[in-house]
Parts: C-alpha cells; structure tokens; sequence
C-alpha cells in the first residue's frame, strides 16, 4: 500500500481528495494520483466505498478506493503535492 503525506495535511494517508463538477470519482481518482504522485494511472477495480460524515467546514461524501496496482521502487512517485510517500 503507497501512503503519501500530502502539502496540506500532517498525516499519512492513502492519495485521494475531492472530485471536480461533473468529473467522476475514477476521472477524480486519476486526477488526485497525478497531482500528489505525478504519475500517469488508470485506476483499477473498485475496492470500497465509505460514508464521510459531516466535518467542520465540510459536508458529507463519499470516499472511493481503487486498486492502484503495483507501482515499484524504479518508478518514483512524488509529485508537488506530496510532501513524503513510503510503501
């Protein structure tokens, strides 16, 4: 599993964010992946879904995760809203 802390936030977690207006949740997958990792991805099957409740400044949602296959040492990941990622 690939966890990245991103520039916004002080924790590890999985690479994701909000999706865009009329854009997917696998369009937004990509995206997120591209702009946190720097890295060109297809995403794979969907893995689970989760309820986001209500958060200070934040409505509900949901939360998608997908497959991301496997991504080796020899090709790094870390694009300019990632501060550190590990595996």
């Amino acid at each position: 599993m690939l966890l990245v802390i991103p520039v916004y936030k002080p924790l590890w977690e999985i690479a994701g964010g909000a999706v865009e207006k009329d854009e997917s949740s696998r369009a937004g997958a990509a995206r997120e992946v591209k702009e946190e990792l720097g890295l060109e991805w297809d995403p794979g099957r969907l893995l689970g879904v989760d309820w986001r409740g209500l958060r200070p400044g934040r409505s509900e949602g949901l939360a998608y995760v997908f497959d991301g296959g496997v991504i080796g040492e020899d090709r790094p990941a870390g694009g300019a809203a990632c501060r550190r990622r590990n595996w």
